[in-house]
């Protein structure tokens, strides 16, 4: 994360933990699976992966075995089976909304043991042979589309199954089990009637379960040498322990508390008999839980390595090469991405120089002392003054959208701001939460970065791509995908388009703001195969970050180390849609209408990268 907060506010151990606690620009689509993933909220814990799978099928859904033929025509199929998928995640179910629409309940929590994930494994791989037994010809072309997006997501999830124990599961970071249970107890789990408040404390008798699976988890990646690198466990030590207070006092406690208040008809008795009964299953399934694996940690502080690549780790190359593939959507190799991003660096940082030259900084000054006096120049805001100015800067966004989109925003985005943020939750189909731009607002942060902020994370970024696909109306499994190369990418042009547009004609200040941020998103491909692929140290990390960017960066470095290959889908989906809009341009010549493109780039949804450029290559022709 860049300029976060005013380093004279701020000592090193503090800007660290801020770094770790905040999203750093990610979008979280409602089932977790992935822009700093849940998620997305797309997660990163993926729904409908071997990682997120359900403890038990609630008792208003049939069981479904892994090896169950399914023999009915391509859209029921792909119904039929993302639904079966979707029912062994009852927490990515109450996430995106889907309780009504699947007649399922919302009190039951996602199991995550050995023999639930290699039995959901077998189902994936079962639906997948069975969906290339389909005669393609005969589909229509939106059936194609949805075919070739279930069959790659699919594919990837198999091409990942020698894979399952390799990533971390437990970090400081929100890609990680303790945050995406903290997530569903503390924002998702709905409140809107008793059975809510029943199926609550459901939940939170079910947490020792949930740990226990947890740690036997740890366990298993440990054995292959996934181990949390040491000097980042004392960080994820005071997060735990946030959760090992009394129940008087405990978060869980805090949001039963509030949220069963405004459930309308519930009597005061009823509802004091309800927090009875949830303090005292914080107290005995709760609060020992999270202390467990607070022992766990306390173990490893001693012995845990302080590397921080995957290659480490037993089949950590194969493992770095496929996850690169599964968030790039491309073939790229990690060379490939690591000369990629050294290119545009160098790029970026002799177009900031020509801007601060125009404004006539020295240009013997280096680029950190340029930015620094950028910052004190254009100012700071917090508090309220920072959600102003994001919402301030949404609107400017809405209100060009008619230069470049056909397509209209529908749903009021909400700024809330706190000491965690920058990413984007998508609404849930149920429309029981609005889309949510979490913001960093309780330090003070440089207006010169606000703008370009709000247009990734909301306007036309996240915001608007969500917005724009949930209006097609598309079918069930697709609310529960995320492909970062597209996501992501589209949020990272985004930023480039409106200063295309002219959102930053009078405001230089912003534009270096934005030019700042894509050279983060550059850096990003160098550092995260410098670590995973060229296995170099947190210190060599550092020295690169510092000396590209001029700032040292660490909780980006700490984000790249926990989460392998995410932070390299910015700029490869950026670079991507730049190509593809300049191959569209010389095509078309004078018949070449960006809102069109736009549509085109939107109006499908998410894709991989390829089938993008496909629906891109149809329309130019």
């Amino acid at each position: 994360m860049t300029y976060p907060v005013r380093k004279s506010h701020l000592n090193r151990r503090d800007f660290l933990k801020l770094a770790l606690l905040s999203g750093t620009s990610v979008s979280l689509i409602p089932v977790l699976e992935a822009c700093t993933r849940v998620q997305s909220v797309t997660t990163t814990a993926p729904t409908l992966t071997p990682s997120g799978t359900a403890v038990a099928v609630p008792t208003r859904t049939p069981t479904t075995t892994a090896t169950q033929k399914i023999s009915v025509d391509i859209d029921k199929f792909i119904d039929e089976s993302a639904r079966r998928l979707y029912l062994r995640d009852p927490e990515g179910i109450t996430i995106n909304g889907l309780s009504d629409l699947l007649d399922v309940g919302n009190d039951r929590l996602t199991d995550v043991s050995d023999k639930f994930i290699r039995e959901t494994q077998r189902l994936q791989a079962n639906i997948l042979e069975q969906l290339k037994t389909y005669d393609k010809t005969s589909f229509t072309p939106d059936q194609a589309l949805n075919a070739g997006i279930y069959e790659w997501y699919l594919d990837d999830l198999v091409r990942g199954l020698p894979f399952v124990y390799n990533d971390y599961l437990v970090t400081p970071i929100i890609n990680s089990q303790p945050w995406l249970l903290q997530f569903l107890f503390n924002e998702a789990h709905p409140f809107t009637n008793t059975q809510d408040a029943e199926d609550y404390v459901s939940r939170l008798l079910q947490v020792d379960t949930k740990f226990e699976q947890i740690l036997d988890g740890l366990k298993r990646r440990q054995e292959s040498g996934v181990i949390l690198p040491g000097f980042l466990i004392p960080y994820l030590l005071e997060r735990l322990r946030e959760y090992t207070v009394s129940a008087e006092s405990h978060p869980f406690t805090s949001t039963f508390l509030t949220k069963t208040s405004k459930i309308t008809g519930l009597s005061s008795a009823s509802r004091q008999a309800l927090l009875s009964r949830a303090k005292k299953a914080v107290t005995e399934n709760v609060i020992p839980s999270y202390d467990s694996l607070v022992d766990y940690f306390e173990g490893l502080k001693k012995t845990a390595p302080d590397d921080i690549g995957v290659w480490r780790s037993t089949n950590g190359e194969e493992y770095y090469a496929h996850i690169l593939r599964h968030y790039t959507t491309t073939e790229l190799t990690a060379d490939e991405i690591h000369r990629l991003g050294l290119e545009n660096v160098e790029r970026i940082q002799d177009e900031m120089n020509q801007v601060f030259g125009k404004l006539g900084y020295s240009s013997s000054n280096n680029l950190a002392s340029k930015m620094n006096r950028l910052g004190e120049e254009s100012g700071y805001v917090s508090g309220s003054q920072a959600v102003k100015a994001y919402e301030d800067a949404i609107e400017l966004a809405i209100g060009m959208l008619d230069q470049a989109f056909d397509m209209k925003i529908q749903d009021k985005i909400q700024v809330i701001g706190g000491s965690q943020g920058n990413y984007f939750t998508a609404p849930p189909r149920d429309g029981s939460r609005p889309p949510l731009f979490w913001a960093i607002t309780d330090y003070e942060q440089p207006k010169f970065r606000i703008k370009d902020t709000a247009f990734h994370e909301a306007v036309p970024g996240h915001g608007y791509q969500f917005d724009v696909a949930r209006q097609s109306n598309p079918p069930l499994f697709r609310d529960a995908i995320q492909f970062d190369g597209y996501v992501e990418g589209w949020a990272l042009y985004a930023e480039r388009l409106m200063w295309e547009l002219g959102a930053y004609e009078d405001d230089p200040a912003g534009n270096l703001g934005r030019l700042d941020l894509e050279l983060l998103r550059a850096i990003r491909c160098v550092v995260d195969t410098g670590i995973h692929s060229k296995r170099w140290t947190f210190e060599q990390a550092v020295q690169y970050m510092t000396k590209a960017s001029g700032k040292s960066n660490e909780g980006e470095i700490v984000r790249y180390s926990l989460w392998p290959a995410q932070a390299t889908s910015y700029y490869v989906g950026y670079l991507k849609i730049l190509e593809l809009r300049k191959k569209a341009k010389e095509k078309l010549g004078s018949k070449f209408d960006l809102k069109k493109f736009h549509s085109v780039l939107l109006g499908s949804g998410q894709l991989p990268l390829a089938m993008l450029e496909k629906q891109v290559e149809a329309y130019d022709a």
